[in-house]
């Protein structure tokens, strides 16, 4: 926001970098769960876990 109130950037380039950045977290939280998930599998398939454990 800086770049913008001070007149370097357009209200445009900060739309694109909110964007950008929300797109980040939404990648992270999904890759958070994708390694959730696989180390469950995994954890499963050597027998160190079942689904009742899961909950």
């Amino acid at each position: 926001m800086e770049g913008y109130k001070s007149g370097l950037k357009s209200i445009l380039d900060v739309l694109e970098a909110q964007s950008q950045l929300q797109e980040a977290r939404t990648k992270l939280v999904e890759s958070q769960k994708d390694l959730f998930v696989s180390s469950a599998d995994l954890a499963r398939a050597m027998g160190t876990i079942s689904v009742k454990d899961l909950g």
